[in-house]
């Protein structure tokens, strides 16, 4: 079953974040990623930390090798320069397992990228509550433990999705994959295959995290 298809919209304001964070004089090599809840209440930090490392393992499918983003939770750091790239995203709605589909609705994107005069920004945002209701089938008979890892790769190959916008500064998809104008529920859940050996994740990648 088809679902979703990447909307494309200008969102002002996205500066609108904490800043919070004491000037220090640190340069690093790894992008900054700002997790940002609409709703912190149902973003708990075991969650955080699960969506922050799905989007890790999303982040080496695309760049093999390269240092992986430092996460800042519901804050960002005080000096940009700091950083070779910032990146936002955004989660609206509640981004808790539904225990049931609602009643129909029209369906909404699982995400999109502001473009500016053809040119997308370092903004993504990502809707928890479509995601949720999308996979509820697939991940009812789970485990509440194994509800939230697949909720969180689930995020994680949206955000993959949506960062290939960036990455590729272009509004159009790929046939098939993750790049696809449409992705299944089931392609958002399934399980990763083995990570390589050679592969090095950080096992606690939100080290830096703002207060929720």
């Amino acid at each position: 079953m088809k679902v979703s298809r990447c909307c494309l919209f200008v969102l002002g304001l996205f500066f609108l974040l904490t800043v919070s964070f004491p000037a220090r004089a640190q340069h690093y090599t790894q992008p900054a990623l700002i997790l940002k809840p609409d709703h912190p209440e149902n973003f708990k930090p075991a969650f955080a930390n699960a969506v922050a490392t799905e989007i890790q393992q999303r982040w080496q499918e695309l760049s093999p090798g390269h240092p992986s983003p430092l996460f800042y939770l519901s804050q960002m750091p005080s000096a940009a320069s700091d950083f070779p790239e910032i990146l936002f995203v955004r989660f609206t709605g509640s981004c808790d397992i539904l225990p049931q589909l609602p009643p129909p609705h029209a369906p909404r994107p699982l995400g999109s990228v502001p473009f500016v005069n053809g040119e997308p920004i370092n903004y993504i945002l990502i809707d928890c509550q479509e995601i949720a209701q999308t996979i509820n089938d697939a991940i009812a008979p789970m485990k509440p433990a194994e509800r939230m890892d697949a909720m969180a790769r689930a995020i994680s190959r949206v955000f993959q999705h949506e960062y290939l916008h960036i990455h590729r500064h272009t509004a159009h998809h790929d046939e098939t994959g993750v790049f696809a104008s449409a992705l299944s529920r089931r392609f958002l859940v399934a399980p990763d295959p083995p990570v390589a050996p050679t592969a090095m994740l950080s096992t606690a990648v939100i080290e830096t995290a703002g207060a929720l």
